[in-house]
């Protein structure tokens, strides 16, 4: 077989969209770890819009689909600035043609669609066994895996708060929860109208349980957890730190301590000051969550190092929540 007989172009049809999707789900569903990455890639894909042909691209055999690259726009909302942003997923071959060299042209022609989109950086969740081949096309580990240990005193508390389930219709509170929360965390993108409908169904697959929190009667927060580790959590910005601080600690009892997957910059990182909190973080340069900045723009263009040839000397604080990987 030879190089010449793939062509690489964006979807043009619907039934083209269905037939990258298939090819998707045969992959995946062949190298996924009990069939967790093949569920998500099932609902990421009907969420992020593949009725879009221009977001899936795709290698062509003649008429046959072979290979395939989703493009899920988003926007990243940090500090006062919205990045308009390219998130990659569902990046595949054909199992009769991996190995022959057009693995690479079908990135090189992704990058070159995204600069002449117009994106202002691209983002990737690279699989640890591929990780090193993303960064032939300027991709490069960005995330620090921020998280924070904390260990509590046992406390009488004069007014209890309470725990319960996910509720759809309160999914507008939901997202003014988490968008004002994040809002200092790079890395966390604006979640839509439907985003919560998306997210309970992913609940189930990445075995995440969700609780609403629940003071004086009304709804102040929430939390998604997995083994009682905190994977995400939003609470109002009316609410005393003091609040915040005691749903916290109730939601560790008995054991009194617990881990919390959030940026350093999350919001909840003021309500908990005077604790026994430890902050963790690690770089993964090669691999991970993976960015791009475009070729046609300067690498310098946000007032951080990431990407820059120091980074290893300076903090990285790029993290995107696992609800949001594409």
């Amino acid at each position: 077989m030879v190089m010449s007989s793939v062509s690489f172009r964006c979807a043009e049809t619907s039934k083209e969209c269905e037939a990258a999707f298939e090819l998707v789900c045969e992959i995946f569903n062949g190298i996924s770890c009990n069939g967790v990455d093949y569920k998500l890639k099932k609902l990421a894909w009907r969420y992020y819009g593949s009725v879009r042909p221009e977001n899936i691209i795709i290698g062509l055999d003649q008429d046959k689909i072979v290979g395939v690259l989703r493009v899920c726009p988003v926007v990243m909302p940090w500090r006062d600035r919205d990045f308009r942003v390219a998130g990659l997923s569902s990046i595949c071959l054909a199992k009769e043609y991996q190995g022959q060299g057009f693995g690479r042209v079908l990135m090189e022609k992704s990058v070159a669609y995204l600069d002449d989109q117009n994106y202002e950086f691209s983002f990737l969740v690279a699989r640890k066994n591929v990780d090193y081949f993303y960064t032939k096309f300027g991709f490069f580990g960005a995330s620090s895996y921020q998280s924070l240990k904390c260990q509590f005193e046992e406390e009488n508390f004069e007014k209890k708060l309470a725990f319960g389930c996910f509720k759809i219709e309160n999914s507008a509170q939901y997202l003014e929860f988490f968008h004002s929360n994040y809002k200092q965390c790079f890395g966390a993108p604006r979640r839509g109208k439907g985003f919560w409908h998306y997210a309970i169904n992913r609940f189930p697959v990445m075995e995440f349980s969700f609780e609403e929190v629940i003071f004086e009667g009304d709804l102040i927060g929430y939390l998604v957890h997995r083994d009682r580790e905190i994977i995400e959590c939003g609470f109002s910005t009316d609410l005393p730190k003091s609040i915040i601080r005691q749903a916290i600690i109730e939601f560790s009892i008995p054991q009194l301590h617990l881990k919390l997957n959030v940026p350093h910059h999350h919001m909840i990182t003021d309500s908990l000051t005077n604790d026994d909190v430890e902050n963790n973080s690690r770089k993964c340069l090669f691999g991970g969550h993976m960015i791009r900045w475009p070729s046609k723009e300067k690498i310098d263009k946000l007032d951080f190092s990431i990407g820059r040839p120091d980074q290893f000397k300076s903090p990285i604080f790029y993290n995107i929540p696992l609800l949001d990987e594409v």
